[in-house]
């Protein structure tokens, strides 16, 4: 595949951040023969020879379930000063399958998770590819313990189902017997049964709405590719892996970032750990914070015909306001019909002015005119008898006026 290579912006802060790390994971990787590839993200980057995402939480990479339990430990017992490893197996509150890989020394911290992270810092995200060969009683059983871990871990963020739901509660009583414990059993056999090497195809769970699927030949080798100046490893059959992700129109995807600058705050100058020391009161508003989120999932319906309201509005005020424009323009058209009093021809032109008018009704509002065709229009109602949506107009006039 042959691509244009642009010109290299310098990296912010935390984007070096984020790159550091992912240049030491690849090192580590390297070292000791393990086998990871870019998520697609920055696959699609690396392959386009695109710039490194501003977004503090794209870095990840992927690595097959049967590598992530000895990179883990490879992790845990390498890393430098100022690095950390969580997982499900040392977190009681960690939110799925999957590592983190972590600098201390910086800040991301997402208000709508709490304190799901022991060390809420800029980091990437390792995750597993899950093979298919697992039974289907025992790939059940898992879907539900998995589901339910997440579902306590981070129920304030979705609208959850009956599904949902029984597997949280199923969880929930499991965890009286010790919540660390549970979650390093459910680590443990989720990295058991799913760490077969001997599978047609992978499967990749990115996040809680978005699972991909692959042939397994799309990851059988890696091959190497440039991100930024710095050579890391991406699947041999990367049109597969960009296809299988972003579909077949890959080439053209368009990245919006899932992260809004108000809910999280990502810095490279402040370390996680000296912030919450200091931010004593901020687990007070998360939990506010997380109140108010089940109470909207509560009421959703309520919100989502809200939000189709405003939206309907929109649109028609901005209908008025091309009809009103509209009008402008045959001002002196409309003034010489009334001087002749063409009332046949007046009442063509104000038919649309009519039938809008009619709507505004239903908001209890009126379609302001120009002042001038205002006052033809009331005018030309007389003439024609029109009484009782010269009565309206008045009401509601009034009402807006008081």
């Amino acid at each position: 595949m042959r691509v244009m290579r642009m010109e290299r912006k310098r990296l912010n802060r935390e984007q070096e951040e984020v790159f550091s790390l992912l240049k030491e994971i690849d090192m580590v990787c390297r070292k000791h023969r393990i086998t990871y590839y870019l998520s697609p993200r920055l696959t699609w980057c690396a392959v386009f020879g695109k710039e490194f995402p501003e977004n503090p939480l794209a870095g990840a990479v992927l690595v097959k379930m049967a590598d992530m339990e000895k990179l883990r430990k490879v992790l845990e017992a390498e890393h430098g000063e100022g690095r950390a490893v969580e997982s499900m197996k040392d977190n009681k509150r960690f939110p799925g399958l999957f590592l983190r890989y972590v600098n201390k020394n910086t800040l991301c911290f997402r208000l709508y998770e709490g304190r799901n992270y022991r060390y809420p810092g800029l980091g990437i995200d390792i995750i597993p590819l899950r093979s298919k060969n697992v039974s289907g009683r025992v790939r059940s059983w898992d879907n539900r313990l998995e589901t339910g871990w997440v579902q306590i871990c981070d129920s304030a963020r979705y609208r959850i189902d009956f599904y949902k739901f029984s597997c949280g509660c199923l969880v929930r009583t499991l965890c009286l017997l010790g919540r660390r414990r549970l979650g390093e059993k459910i680590y443990d056999r989720l990295i058991r049964n799913q760490n077969t090497t001997d599978t047609g195809k992978y499967t990749l769970k990115w996040s809680r709405n978005f699972t991909y699927e692959y042939p397994a030949e799309v990851f059988q080798e890696a091959k190497e590719a440039e991100l930024h100046g710095t050579r890391f490893l991406i699947p041999c059959d990367e049109v597969g892996y960009l296809k299988g992700t972003f579909g077949p129109n890959y080439a053209k995807h368009i990245f919006y970032d899932n992260y809004s600058r108000m809910s999280v705050m990502a810095s490279a100058r402040v370390g996680c750990e000296k912030f919450l020391e200091e931010a004593g009161p901020l687990r007070k508003q998360v939990k506010r914070r997380r109140r108010l989120f089940a109470a909207d999932q509560f009421i959703y319906h309520h919100c989502k015909e809200y939000a189709d309201w405003c939206w309907d509005y929109a649109k028609e005020c901005a209908e008025r306001w091309e009809l009103r424009m509209a009008y402008d323009g045959k001002k002196e058209y409309i003034r010489n019909l009334w001087e002749s009093r063409d009332l046949a021809a007046l009442d063509k032109v104000f038919r649309p002015c009519g039938r809008m008018m009619r709507r505004c009704f239903k908001t209890e509002e009126i379609f302001e005119l120009d002042e001038e065709i205002m006052e033809i229009y009331l005018d030309y109602l007389r003439e024609s008898g029109r009484e009782k949506l010269l009565l309206k107009i008045g009401k509601y006039r009034n009402c807006a006026a008081n």
